[in-house]
């Protein structure tokens, strides 16, 4: 009686190592499951208003200057602290925080009014949602 047991026990053993074997051999498959698209209704629909705020820094001098340096384009990432044009007069531009040039709206060479900001950044980085 005892052949059988071990007999059992060996195959059980075997059976068992095979599966996993198998599951290790396979361990790095991935396993894709498909769904047929079918027409429906929508089960609900969210609606909201509201608007996409950001922080604005307009920048420009306090005084009327001629701008003999822009260090920046529209569409630039500009960091806090960063030279961003500098005027004539040792004057110079600083973001005062980080974020995306908005506008340019000088040339070098045109003298800087006060009542226009010369750069305009946006800080999208501190961007609210507000309703």
């Amino acid at each position: 009686m005892k052949p059988r047991w071990l007999w059992l026990v060996v195959i059980i053993a075997v059976l068992l190592a095979f599966y996993v074997g198998i599951k290790w051999w396979n361990s790095d498959v991935v396993v894709i499951k498909t769904a047929q698209v079918v027409k429906g209704t929508i089960e609900q629909i969210v609606s909201a208003s509201g608007f996409v705020d950001a922080p604005v820094y307009d920048l420009g001098p306090k005084i009327g200057g001629k701008i003999v340096k822009i260090n920046v384009k529209e569409g630039d990432r500009v960091w806090e602290g960063e030279t961003l044009a500098e005027f004539d007069d040792t004057t110079r531009l600083v973001a005062p925080a980080g974020g995306v040039v908005a506008k340019v709206n000088y040339e070098i060479g045109e003298t800087a009014s006060p009542a226009q900001p010369a750069i305009v950044v946006v800080n999208y980085g501190k961007s609210w949602v507000a309703s």
